[in-house]
């Protein structure tokens, strides 16, 4: 045991880094974001308010048979207010739902705006158009 190599880990929680001037800055998401593990983050101006707004999916469902699902998470759409504050919208306000096995997510945009593509393990993949109608707010549906 002496010989074997010791790792130590001090946070367990999702963070997002900022690069300020080089030096990353760590700042820890905010506890919505904290019920799963996040597979997948999409950032993007969604609403076109000119501040960037963060959408986060996960969970995960393959694990051993010691250790408990991480199946938590509904997703999260995170909207950005400007100076790196964020405003946690419900599944309920934003429309965007996936409890799934989420492994990867990627916004395309078309003709009529913003979508987001969900691919999910062993399952089919799920697409949310973004409407940008609704007053300082964004809804995925």
């Amino acid at each position: 045991m002496k010989q074997a190599v010791h790792r130590k880990a001090n946070l367990f929680s999702s963070i997002f880094m900022m690069n300020e001037n080089g030096k990353l800055r760590i700042s820890k998401l905010p506890v919505e974001a904290q019920l799963s593990v996040i597979n997948a983050v999409v950032v993007q101006d969604f609403d076109g308010d000119g501040i960037k707004d963060i959408l986060l999916a996960g969970n995960k469902f393959d694990v051993e048979v010691e250790t408990t699902p991480a199946d938590g998470s509904p997703g999260l759409l995170m909207k950005g207010l400007g100076n790196m504050k964020f405003r946690c919208l419900r599944s309920g306000e934003s429309g965007f739902f996936v409890p799934y096995n989420v492994k990867d997510m990627q916004a395309i945009q078309s003709p009529y705006g913003w979508s987001i593509i969900v691919s999910s393990n062993n399952d089919k993949l799920r697409t949310f158009g973004v409407r940008t109608s609704l007053p300082k707010t964004v809804a995925l549906k």
